[in-house]
């Protein structure tokens, strides 16, 4: 069947479900309002199939919503039609699929479909993080996390957990301190299973550069430290040996030293977006210094890397 075809088809299907929908004086008589609300939810079904299937997915989500009007309106499960809807509207209508995702998650959570609910936040925190709106982002990361810690899917928790701090970094005004806390609460978790404590020191490195980011350079050394007591081998790793070199460049305020530094760790192992961000923080913390400090002040200095070369 051709595209056009699918669309007359779904077209029909939506006319005939519209009128089982209202209803007349005559099905009011004869036929109870749950029997036409149930065949009016089945005609919009197939209606949102055939405009799924001529890519008019505007159109199937609107027919999943009216799906979901049907069966609210008879004491049904609505979850699985707005669920359709979402993913129809995600293709084509950001504002609308955000709205029904907020709807889906909430009946989900509502059902104890936890998981399902905490899947569909991190897809939200994901949808903002791509449209750069790192705050709410933050948000839904932190809200998913904490679905996924009900139903103790700690794995899924941490990644999230991870995806929170990392934005903490891109926003314009940094509280370094949660993004230190919401690290170590990670850090702990991988430090509990040995296959995970060699993903710890990519976090502490992180931690460590929000400490100087702070101006806390004390901090910083004593987190640095107190992670070489549980990891012997973090000191002679490529992050524990970065730290170090930083830690002597700040101590001895050499910014040719700190570029250096990073421009040779940079070479073979490339920063992250985060970590060159929290390096822009942690630059500024020199001062005043010349040509090597280009991006202090500047007011766009969080949507770009510093120059390490």
């Amino acid at each position: 069947m051709e595209g056009s075809n699918y669309l007359r088809a779904a077209q029909e299907n939506e006319s005939k479900a519209n009128k089982k929908a209202k209803g007349s004086f005559f099905k009011n008589l004869f036929g109870s309002k749950g029997d036409r609300l149930d065949e009016a939810r089945d005609l919009y079904e197939k209606a949102a199939n055939s405009y799924k299937l001529a890519q008019e997915w505007q159109k199937a989500g609107e027919m999943y919503k009216k799906c979901a009007d049907c069966e609210r309106e008879t004491d049904g499960i609505p979850a699985q039609y707005i669920l359709d809807s979402v993913s129809c509207y995600k293709k084509v209508n950001n504002a609308e699929y955000l709205t029904m995702a907020e709807d889906a998650i909430a009946m989900l959570a509502e059902e104890g479909r936890i998981n399902q609910a905490a899947r569909l936040r991190k897809e939200v925190a994901e949808n903002y993080e791509q449209q750069y709106e790192y705050e709410q982002a933050v948000i839904e990361y932190d809200k998913a996390a904490q679905l996924y810690e009900m139903e103790d899917s700690v794995s899924f928790a941490n990644q999230c957990y991870v995806k929170e701090a990392d934005l903490m970094i891109m926003l314009k005004e940094v509280n370094f301190e949660k993004a230190i806390q919401t690290y170590n609460k990670v850090i702990n978790e991988y430090m509990k299973k040995d296959i995970l404590k060699s993903s710890a020191k990519g976090l502490v490195m992180k931690e460590c550069l929000c400490y100087m980011a702070n101006d806390d350079l004390v901090g910083a050394r004593n987190r640095y430290q107190n992670f070489s007591f549980e990891d012997v081998a973090f000191a002679n790793s490529r992050e524990g040996e970065l730290l170090s070199n930083l830690f002597t460049a700040k101590e001895m305020n050499d910014v040719d030293s700190f570029q250096k530094t990073l421009h040779e760790y940079n070479r073979i192992t490339p920063l992250k977006k985060e970590e060159t961000q929290i390096l822009v923080h942690v630059k500024d913390t020199f001062g005043g210094l010349g040509d090597g400090l280009n991006l202090a002040g500047n007011d766009d200095a969080e949507e770009k890397e510093p120059d390490f070369t």
